[in-house]
């Protein structure tokens, strides 16, 4: 290999900032180790002192000019049972379908009284009790899954992408081999041991959420229209369920789109991402199980591990 002996002539202005720009780009390995060690000793403490499992996955979104950070990691790749976490990708589901004209977010939706099941905050108030019967647009139906986390509403959205099985292949179609839907609301729930039905793992739900909600996915990538892509995460910024879980962690003016889902043997779980001053995304998946603490205990759980990332991404 021929080495060249001359003087090589000063790099230019843009020729600095740009190898300024892309060495701020990466991860320092002082830095990486650092971060993992001081995440592993925090989430040790915790279940430490709750007992069970915790489980975390959260990165930053990066952009061409923006300093991309290590993620944090915490039985990452381990199955969690997803709960109703599920139902933000049941919704990109049914949404891809309007994209392609196969569902109109006006269409009404009929259903009746035997669909209600546990926790129909929508469903049964829209239900007619005289007749038994009840109708909402697709429109209502996803906001009433997704803000309200409404059972008989997902239901119904389960049948409109071919049940369970329609939406564990939906999974795969974004890259996701990981998460699988096999039962209904409310079997869905279980949480049994050893059990991976209904289960996913932190790292492959928060590489979802990019890749569907992601501020920089193409029109082009194939998941949802832009105004989809918008209409679910206005959906997932107004959830009414989450107040006490990543939003309690957060600064009261920071745009968060998320997901709950609780159930048995202490799955009490949120999904989603926040945005920091600079705009940035930090998508952040947090499940548990096994603990036997309180409801409230456990979702506070969600609150400090918010509240870490946002301190630590948001640090210069």
């Amino acid at each position: 290999m021929a080495v060249c002996a001359c003087t090589p002539a000063s790099p230019s202005v843009s020729a600095k900032t740009a190898n300024k720009k892309a060495k701020s780009r990466q991860v320092e390995p002082a830095l990486r180790a650092t971060t993992e060690s001081s995440f592993t000793d925090f989430i040790g403490k915790l279940e430490e002192d709750l007992g069970g499992r915790i489980g975390v996955y959260a990165f930053t979104e990066a952009s061409s000019n923006q300093l991309v950070r290590a993620p944090l990691a915490h039985r990452s790749n381990e199955r969690f049972s997803m709960a109703s976490t599920f139902k933000w990708m049941l919704a990109a589901a049914v949404l891809q379908k309007v994209d392609a004209r196969e569902l109109n977010l006006e269409q009404p939706i009929a259903y009746t009284k035997n669909d209600i099941i546990s926790w129909a905050p929508v469903t049964e108030k829209a239900l007619d009790q005289k007749t038994g019967t009840g109708s909402l647009s697709l429109r209502e139906m996803l906001q009433a899954s997704v803000q309200w986390s409404d059972n008989p509403a997902s239901n119904l959205l389960i049948k409109m992408v071919d049940g369970p099985s329609g939406l564990t292949a939906f999974a795969r179609t974004i890259g996701d081999e990981s998460t699988r839907l096999d039962r209904w609301e409310l079997e869905l729930n279980e949480n049994a041991p050893g059990d991976v039905r209904d289960t996913t793992t932190p790292v492959a739900m928060a590489h979802s959420l990019q890749s569907v909600l992601g501020a920089s996915a193409s029109p082009s990538a194939g998941v949802l229209s832009p105004e989809s892509r918008k209409f679910l995460v206005r959906l997932m910024s107004e959830n009414q369920t989450g107040g006490a879980r990543f939003r309690a962690g957060l600064p009261p003016q920071t745009l968060v789109a998320d997901k709950t889902g609780s159930g048995p043997r202490g799955a009490i779980n949120d999904i989603g991402f926040f945005e920091l001053p600079s705009g940035e995304r930090v998508y952040l998946v947090v499940y548990q199980s096994g603990s036997q603490r309180s409801f409230a205990e456990l979702e506070r759980v969600h609150a400090r591990v918010a509240k870490y990332a946002y301190q630590l991404y948001s640090a210069d």
